[in-house]
């Protein structure tokens, strides 16, 4: 039996600092969480997503717009000229270029923006999840590779990512209805360097 291709995802978007910037505030970056977990959202939606009124939603809406980051859409499912839904530009993703000084300001904030709605994400979950099994599914904990190792491991966790995202975005225009919704948080972190020579660790980037 051949296999059925996997469907493919567009590049992520890449951010210049102006773009960042627009993004960077909180309402904003809950808005944009909230279409690329349901790719498509009324105003009024996504007003009670964020628990904010409707009118001041519009207006940080306006401005993702303009920045190219989101897209008004027709619903699929609803004909009601009067509603205005919303999509993202792109369901592949946001990155930026971390060499681009005029970006490292701006990154840091959406940094701690991202931060904290992961914290939120993650009380969610555990107040959903507390009494089951597996709500430690989240592990914190230290790996010693060589830098080849994890270029390896790294490439293949981001390709798992890939197709479960691949497989999310294809199922939209579906009637698929899914049983849990799943956050995806994946962090693969060098925190110590060793000395090539001596074995002592050092904690900023080996040349």
């Amino acid at each position: 039996m051949t296999e059925a291709p996997r469907p493919q995802l567009p590049e992520p978007v890449m951010l210049d600092a102006a773009t960042m910037r627009v993004l960077a505030h909180p309402i904003r970056v809950r808005l944009v969480w909230e279409l690329g977990s349901t790719a498509q959202l009324r105003t009024g939606d996504l007003a009670a997503a964020v628990g904010e009124p409707v009118n001041k939603v519009s207006y940080h809406l306006k401005l993702l717009a303009e920045a190219g980051l989101i897209a008004k859409t027709a619903s699929k499912h609803h004909t009601d000229g009067r509603e205005t839904w919303w999509t993202l530009a792109n369901p592949s993703g946001l990155t930026y270029d971390p060499n681009d000084p005029a970006s490292q300001p701006v990154a840091a904030d959406l940094h701690t923006l991202t931060s904290d709605l992961r914290g939120q994400l993650e009380r969610r979950s555990y107040a959903l999840n507390h009494d089951r099994a597996w709500h430690g599914v989240q592990n914190l904990y230290t790996v010693h590779l060589t830098r080849d190792e994890a270029d390896d491991y790294w490439a293949r966790l981001c390709t798992i990512l890939d197709e479960i995202q691949a497989l999310d975005v294809a199922r939209r225009d579906t009637d698929f209805d899914a049983d849990v919704e799943y956050v995806v948080d994946l962090s693969f972190l060098p925190i110590t360097v060793h000395h090539p020579e001596k074995g002592q660790p050092r904690t900023k980037d080996a040349p």
